[in-house]
């Protein structure tokens, strides 16, 4: 990174704040801008869960903001800063609502990354966002939807700076930054920040006027209206889909009877393996597709073209079908119903396919069946 950056001519000047004579400098400084960037750092976890570490902050006197980002002299150093909420190595007695007046302000335009996601944090916070006029993630997203939209990728290919990382990568033991050593978070965030604001100047440069209007008028707005979506959650019947759960087992009971009588003795339907033995070996059905020199395949394309000839077949393929939707959808939804509200808060994805429709996570809702009788149970 240091040999990389040496190439780079992003600089920036960062700041911890930590008491509040400099909280109140600030603040005013803050007040005096049209455009700042903002970065909240938090553990999230859904649209209504998040453990707030602390929020970056950062603006460049050249850079204003109306409807849209401005350069004018471009000869002013970014100032960057980090306020320190939630640290086991830090104290402090400031609130990240120390900072409601700016972050509500509809005159002081903001620029971020991952807008929908900043904006319920904050909305968690007690903190109605205003003014959130540009993200990054979405610029990047309107200009290419197939490349990477990360902001470490971002900066590195389209400003050429490496972001410091606040800790070396530990998949085995990764370290939170909210306990990492506080020096290495400064620099961290405040790079990161530092680099949002010269990343969204690289794209107003970069966007056509439509691809300009995309971001600014319709995918910015766009995702405020799935942050609400997001916060609002989808309504579940738990015990409802508990009823399914128990219907589904019985017929998954009933399934299996058969099978075991046509294949004339008990076996793990669950594994490919074993299914493979008892069709091909035990049975001698005959197949066209085999996986690898020895195992045979029981892909659903596999048992579908059986299945015209063989009950065993068609009852396997039913038995999947029923266990995938017990497994996914009726036995997993209720485990992710969110105890404050008792309802789902799914992730609407913006950046995701390189289509332009929106794609739902963490739980997938889009992919519960629409065309079976089952899936429509499970919708209705």
């Amino acid at each position: 990174n240091e040999e990389l950056n040496k190439e780079s001519d992003m600089n920036f000047e960062s700041k911890l704040i930590v008491d509040s004579a400099d909280l109140k400098s600030l603040i005013e400084d803050l007040k005096k801008q049209s455009l700042v960037c903002f970065k909240v750092y938090s553990d999230f976890k859904n649209a209504v869960n998040s453990l707030i570490y602390g929020i970056a902050i950062a603006y460049n006197s050249d850079y204003k903001a109306d409807d849209t980002i401005t350069v004018e002299d471009n000869e002013s150093v970014t100032k960057a800063f980090y306020i320190p909420l939630n640290h086991s190595n830090v104290e402090t007695q400031l609130k990240l609502f120390d900072f409601k007046e700016i972050l509500e302000s509809q005159k002081i335009k903001k620029v971020t990354y991952d807008l929908k996601n900043q904006y319920n944090i904050l909305r968690n916070a007690g903190i109605n966002l205003n003014g959130a006029l540009f993200d990054v993630q979405l610029a990047s997203y309107v200009k290419d939807p197939a490349r990477n939209h990360d902001l470490d990728i971002q900066v590195l290919e389209q400003i050429g700076h490496a972001i410091v990382p606040y800790a070396q990568f530990d998949k085995k033991n990764p370290l939170k930054l909210c306990d990492a050593p506080i020096d290495n978070v400064l620099t961290n965030v405040c790079d990161e920040c530092a680099s949002i604001i010269e990343v969204a100047k690289f794209w107003n440069n970069e966007l056509n006027e439509d691809e300009k209007k995309l971001v600014y008028n319709i995918e910015c707005p766009l995702a405020l209206v799935l942050a609400d979506m997001e916060y609002n959650g989808v309504a579940i019947d738990q015990i409802y889909l508990d009823e399914l759960t128990d219907s589904m087992n019985l017929k998954l009971q009933n399934i299996e009877e058969k099978i075991y009588d046509l294949a004339g003795c008990p076996f793990n339907i669950n594994s490919p393996k074993q299914v493979g033995e008892v069709l091909f070996v035990k049975l001698g059905l005959k197949s066209k597709k085999k996986r690898g020199k020895s195992a045979f395949s029981t892909s659903a394309e596999v048992l579908e073209e059986l299945s015209q000839e063989y009950e065993i077949a068609k009852l396997i393929l039913d038995y999947r079908k029923y266990a995938k939707l017990k497994s996914t959808y009726t036995e997993a939804l209720p485990e992710l119903i969110d105890i404050k509200d008792h309802r789902i808060h799914t992730s609407y994805n913006q950046t995701v396919t390189v289509t332009g429709r929106l794609s739902s996570s963490n739980p997938n809702l889009q992919n519960i069946p629409i065309r079976t009788e089952e899936g429509n149970k499970i919708r209705n």
